[in-house]
């Protein structure tokens, strides 16, 4: 089996680097894009109130997702350790019990979300436009997509 891994300790660091950081901007490209073209359809399509609307939806998300990585960034941390130390018993149970970490966050964040939207709407719109971004975020069309954007994220 080929090794794939990048040991990026030796070697011209600058190429490394630009290795390592390249598909973080190509990501970040098309999530930006992706966002661009979604304000464009709903702002063109539906009118100013709905982009409003996906404004509001667009802080309420960052905050829960920011919550969500905050709770699960050390994880990455041991992970690392076993890596390196290329202990691939450890490295598998841990790999194992982050997947049911972040499962059991995932699920108590969905819930509380859940059960607070509507709050954190009040809380985080102008007056006019958070029943907009309400049903922005129970439509048809947020629900299929929840759980991928949710995965990725964490």
């Amino acid at each position: 089996m080929q090794n794939t891994t990048n040991d990026m300790t030796r070697g011209n660091s600058m190429k490394l680097i630009f290795q390592f950081f390249l598909p973080i901007l190509i990501g970040n490209l098309f999530q930006q894009l992706y966002s661009f073209v979604d304000s464009m359809v709903v702002g063109k399509g539906i009118g100013d109130t709905a982009l409003a609307a996906v404004g509001n939806t667009s802080s309420v998300h960052f905050l829960i997702i920011g919550f969500a990585v905050g709770l699960t960034g050390g994880l990455g941390i041991c992970i690392s350790h076993s890596f390196g130390a290329n202990d691939t018993k450890k490295l598998r149970k841990e790999i194992a019990m982050s997947v049911y970490i972040c499962l059991a966050i995932g699920i108590v964040i969905t819930t509380f979300s859940l059960l607070l939207m509507r709050r954190l709407f009040i809380f985080s719109a102008d007056a006019g436009g958070y029943d907009d971004g309400y049903s922005r975020v129970f439509s048809e069309q947020s629900w299929p997509e929840a759980p991928s954007r949710f995965s990725i994220t964490l």
